[in-house]
């Protein structure tokens, strides 16, 4: 489950992310990962305590993380690697894999 704080600075994260350089570089990923997790982020806000809504949170999260740190944004991938761990709930022994950014 997330808690306020990584609400918030997941949020700012993604906002960061769109105003960036990256996106001006045509991954359409990126865009696709911001919407997946935006939209679980709101279905998670109804239903916290659906893991599913975690999972694809945190699939999302690995790849932007890593599409940031490839293109230098080491600050923002950090803040997204930050929210990764604190996802990862005590007895959560899911495994997260790449690109995992689908919203099916």
């Amino acid at each position: 489950m997330m808690d306020v704080y990584s609400f918030i600075v997941l949020e700012s994260t993604l906002d960061e992310l769109v105003t960036t350089e990256l996106l001006c570089e045509g991954n359409p990923r990126i865009d696709e990962c911001v919407t997946v997790i935006r939209a679980c982020m709101k279905l998670m806000a109804m239903d916290p305590t659906n893991s599913d809504y975690t999972q694809k949170i945190r699939q999302a999260m690995m790849e932007l993380s890593k599409l940031a740190r490839d293109n230098g944004e080491i600050t923002t991938a950090a803040s997204l690697e930050t929210i990764i761990n604190r996802l990862h709930a005590p007895g959560d022994h899911s495994t997260v894999s790449f690109p995992g950014c689908s919203s099916d």
